[in-house]
């Protein structure tokens, strides 16, 4: 029932708050007609796949706080990510570094699993001292040495303050 409900928001899938359909998610990201309205885009792959992607497709997607995306390749690369975001989970993220625009600070969670991620960003990003709980997993050789409070292993812990939240 919701996902007809979604289906009734717009013709035009960019124009809807959720993306789940393949063929939806392809159209807008190939074409760049995602808007505001999107919030919530997941597409999981079983195999990989090169997808036509527009290296702006997320430019108009300012509210969009959850992206969870698996087994796609991007051709051309990627220039943009919202700053909206809140959750990303990204398998097989195709790219060394995350878009060097990318602010994520409502990110809460970030997963990178079986990327070929080198570094979250090319160059330096600021993480402010926090006391709170943060985890942000990532692979890679080494942990970037603008993180405030290292540990060496297979995950790093950031404490974030309660505006973080």
């Amino acid at each position: 029932m919701g996902q007809a409900v979604v289906g009734q928001q717009s013709k035009e899938p960019g124009g809807r708050s959720r993306l789940w359909l393949s063929k939806d998610i392809f159209h807008v990201l190939k074409e760049k007609t995602g808007t505001p309205t999107v919030e919530g885009i997941v597409l999981d792959l079983l195999e990989t796949k090169e997808v036509e992607c527009h290296p702006e497709a997320f430019y108009q997607m300012v509210n969009l706080r959850l992206l969870k995306v698996h087994n796609v390749r991007l051709p051309e690369g990627l220039n943009r990510l919202p700053n909206s975001l809140r959750f990303l989970e990204w398998g097989g993220y195709p790219l060394q570094y995350l878009p060097s625009g990318f602010d994520p600070d409502e990110l809460v969670e970030l997963s990178m699993c079986h990327s070929r991620i080198e570094q979250l960003w090319n160059g330096k990003k600021g993480v402010p001292y926090a006391e709170d709980g943060y985890e942000i997993v990532m692979p890679g050789k080494e942990i970037p040495g603008w993180f405030t409070h290292q540990r060496m292993g297979p995950e790093v812990s950031v404490d974030l303050t309660p505006q973080w939240r």
